[in-house]
């Protein structure tokens, strides 16, 4: 495929954020592409004030935690979404069914549900991104976090939860009304700030933020250029394997959709190393053959879906 209609696209989602597809029914429910629904939301965004809170840090029994998470994340990308849902549901049991869980914080508790319900979305929206389950799912994390950081008030809120929060908003997003949706989908800018000015070098964090101002258009503070920036800042900043794969195949991504395909293939290739047998990166590497990018497919799963097949 020429350089002329080389498009970028996202594959079913490992990355930390995603943002799903589908514009109006009926009901109201949103069904806009990400790309539509924040080029409304950023119309108001200057008019927002930030969140001023104090940060907290996860104890290092926590962070490590949540280290291994992640690492169970980029390994468990090498499996089927069955497989992967499977033994999504067995790290639950055995993380919380042990007697150290009794000393866990709240605030880690819901960090790590959050991770484990966006890593079960995640696959369910690979099986079938219309999923009865999924919204049930989502919703129901989300009020979760909607409730613990609305009794915050000013005391500490760790910077996973601000990342993690943001992330499950995301993913409601196609199954709120348009007017909630538009709110929503500013506080998620706004978690994002807070985690990156809490903790600057938290690639998590940066990797979100950089995703947030890849899509979001120019006119609402979105940049391609800022995107690149906050893409390799989490890169230098990745402290484990899994951080430095996700940070990889996204700024590979971004690299790519700015037409620096061979930039992009090099550090796709060094995100494989890490986790060699991934369906996750190798999907990535069919879509860029083909001429796509993840960003666009995210975008445009169902028509890549049937051009791939």
């Amino acid at each position: 495929m020429t350089a002329k209609y080389r498009k970028a696209l996202p594959v079913p989602v490992r990355n930390p954020v995603r943002y799903p597809v589908m514009p109006s029914d009926k009901s109201g429910r949103m069904k806009m592409s990400f790309y539509c629904r924040l080029r409304t939301l950023l119309c108001v965004w200057a008019a927002l004030c930030g969140i001023v809170v104090s940060a907290a840090a996860l104890s290092e029994r926590e962070q490590a935690s949540v280290d291994q998470f992640m690492q169970f994340r980029m390994e468990v990308s090498a499996c089927e979404p069955d497989e992967a849902l499977a033994r999504v549901a067995r790290y639950e049991t055995e993380l919380f069914g042990t007697e150290e869980a009794s000393s866990f914080s709240p605030e880690f508790r819901l960090i790590m549900d959050n991770l484990l319900v966006l890593e079960r979305y995640n696959y369910l929206y690979e099986k079938d991104i219309a999923h009865p389950g999924l919204e049930g799912l989502i919703s129901a994390q989300n009020d979760e976090n909607e409730s613990r950081l609305k009794n915050a008030k000013g005391a500490r809120v760790d910077t996973w939860l601000y990342c993690t929060a943001g992330d499950v908003i995301s993913c409601c997003m196609q199954f709120m009304p348009v007017t909630k949706a538009m709110n929503r989908g500013l506080v998620i800018k706004k978690y994002y700030d807070t985690a990156v000015s809490q903790d600057p070098d938290c690639a998590y964090a940066l990797m979100n933020t950089a995703q947030w101002y890849f899509h979001a258009p120019a006119i609402g503070g979105g940049s391609k250029k800022k995107a690149l920036d906050y893409f390799e800042r989490a890169i230098a900043a990745a402290r484990t394997p899994a951080e430095s794969f996700y940070a990889k195949i996204l700024c590979s991504q971004a690299l790519f959709d700015g037409g620096s395909t061979e930039r992009s293939a090099a550090l796709l290739a060094e995100a494989t190393a890490l986790c060699s047998e991934s369906r996750y990166a190798a999907h990535i590497k069919k879509l860029n053959d083909a001429g796509y990018s993840l960003f666009y497919y995210m975008l445009n799963r169902a028509k890549i879906d049937a051009e791939l097949r």
